[in-house]
């Protein structure tokens, strides 16, 4: 008996609704997110990567979020800390920053803004970030698991005011926050080794350590 696969591209597990098409008779979805494929072949190539385009079916009359834009998105494997990911990540900003300036001099100085500088990147753990935000700012929702659209501009503006830098490493979020694939610290099970990259108040890019033993993300999902 020959059966035809029921072609269903599902979303990322992020939260973000999905744009949903007739695809010949079956239900499709545009893609959010290469992360299942990545992962399958982190196993051959160890360091797998995608630049494609991605949809998400929200609302984008914001200057927070888009609903299509391309996405750079990384798999490594074989790593020791996720603070290798964010190590990788700093290179790569880096090395880009660096071939536009040498290449598309004239596009910047055309339309006049500023291509940012990055020397080092800071990173704060995430109850380090709310405790700081309480205590200099008064500002106050350490029972947000997230954080919040003017806590993120906040957080930036002190950074760079102390650094200098437009960039800040988010880390260590809330285990209730991140999905259940997210390595959670040893030390703290209700922590993760995951980071949020935030730029100009806004969060650029999300990151993370998975766990890659069966039987402790079993374990996870059963406690979900």
């Amino acid at each position: 008996e020959i059966r035809t696969p029921k072609i269903v591209k599902e979303g990322a597990e992020g939260g973000a609704n999905i744009f949903s098409l007739d695809y010949f008779g079956q239900k499709a979805y545009l893609t959010q997110s290469p992360q299942f494929y990545k992962e399958f072949c982190t196993g051959v190539f160890e360091r797998v990567f995608e630049i494609a385009p991605v949809f998400r079916a929200e609302k984008h009359n914001t200057s927070r979020h888009i609903n299509e834009y391309t996405s750079v998105d990384i798999e490594i494997g074989n790593i020791a800390s996720f603070h290798e990911i964010m190590q990788f990540e700093v290179g790569a900003l880096q090395a880009t920053f660096r071939h536009l300036k040498e290449r598309y001099a004239y596009y910047y100085h055309l339309l006049k803004f500023e291509i940012p500088e990055i020397s080092f990147i800071a990173a704060m753990k995430f109850c380090e970030c709310k405790e700081l935000l309480k205590t200099n700012y008064g500002m106050d929702f350490s029972q947000d698991p997230d954080l919040s659209p003017s806590e993120e501009q906040k957080i930036c503006e002190h950074v760079k005011r102390e650094t200098g830098s437009e960039f800040i490493f988010i880390t260590h979020y809330p285990s209730v926050k991140r999905p259940f694939y997210a390595m959670d610290d040893i030390s703290n099970s209700e922590e993760t080794l995951s980071f949020d990259l935030l730029f100009r108040g806004v969060e650029i890019t999300t990151g993370g350590q998975r766990i890659h033993d069966y039987e402790m993300i079993i374990a996870k999902m059963k406690r979900r």
